[in-house]
């Protein structure tokens, strides 16, 4: 239900100042009655006045009445308006949160699909770096570079996943560099 939007706190506080002097008018108009119904009574005055006060009696109480409906009204708009922004902001939300989870597939996606053109580079410098060793052994010369190949390319990945991918300037040479043992 759309409602329109109003002041809500204005109309409330213009409707209890009305409530409240229609009840200290009504005060003055029950002594008046009470009053001129002495005086009726006395003979002092007229009936038809002791009616009128009467009458004017009625009127405000019915009056106290309907600012009092308007009040709890102006308390349901305000209640139907706060209800409204907030599935408004549900709605919102909710369409966001689709989006994002669109974009957290689609990244996902595109990690696995990554990590399967990496899985084939990282088992052949796996075999490179086994095959190294083995030949390094068979010369007798060191091949501390090579073996630690496996352990420093898994420290570059992670680092640049925790950074939320890709390289920063230099970081690109930086982690060639530690890969290949060049300086």
């Amino acid at each position: 239900m759309k409602t329109a939007t109003m002041d809500f706190e204005g109309t409330r506080e213009k409707l209890s100042e009305q409530i409240e002097q229609a009840e200290a008018d009504l005060v003055d108009v029950r002594d008046r009655v009470g009053e001129l119904a002495l005086d009726v009574q006395l003979g002092n005055a007229p009936q038809a006045e002791l009616d009128k006060a009467n009458n004017d009696r009625v009127a405000l109480t019915a009056r106290i009445d309907g600012l009092q409906a308007a009040l709890e009204k102006v308390d349901e708009r305000e209640a139907d308006h706060k209800a409204d922004v907030a599935e408004t902001q549900r709605q919102a939300d909710e369409k966001r949160l689709a989006e994002l989870q669109r974009v957290c597939d689609a990244a996902g996606a595109k990690v696995i699909d990554l990590a399967t053109q990496l899985a084939p580079v990282l088992a052949q410098g796996r075999e490179a770096s086994r095959e190294a060793e083995e030949l390094g052994r068979k010369l007798d010369v060191s091949t501390v570079l090579i073996r630690q190949w496996p352990s420093t390319a898994h420290k570059v990945i992670s680092v640049r996943i925790g950074s939320g991918g890709g390289f920063l300037p230099g970081e690109q040479e930086s982690a060639e560099r530690r890969l290949t043992g060049r300086q």
